[in-house]
């Protein structure tokens, strides 16, 4: 699939659920414009369809070598010392610009 179905795919099963972190709580979606790590989005997930996958966190960010990575995290509540998984999805973007409300 191609990254703009994935995406779609995955805010479709957006979950409106805080998730527990090493510091806290996060909200069910974390936008961030930039700054060191670049811009991300961050949010809950419900699982697709059973046995296929589990409800996890899943984020997007822009890398400093102009990627788009995918990030999953193992779960809604990962271990506290858990990193998330990254898998480069899309590749020469200069810049991600995130619109929500």
């Amino acid at each position: 699939a191609d990254f703009s179905a994935r995406v779609a795919q995955d805010i479709r099963l957006a979950a409106p659920r805080s998730v527990r972190t090493a510091t806290g709580v996060a909200p069910a979606w974390v936008g961030e414009p930039g700054g060191a790590t670049g811009p991300r989005l961050e949010f809950s997930r419900f699982a697709s369809s059973e046995d296929v996958d589990a409800p996890h966190r899943v984020g997007y960010a822009l890398t400093e070598n102009q990627e788009i990575e995918l990030l999953l995290w193992p779960g809604l509540d990962p271990p506290v010392d858990a990193a998330a998984a990254r898998y480069p999805v899309l590749t020469g973007v200069r810049q991600l610009y995130i619109d929500y409300q």
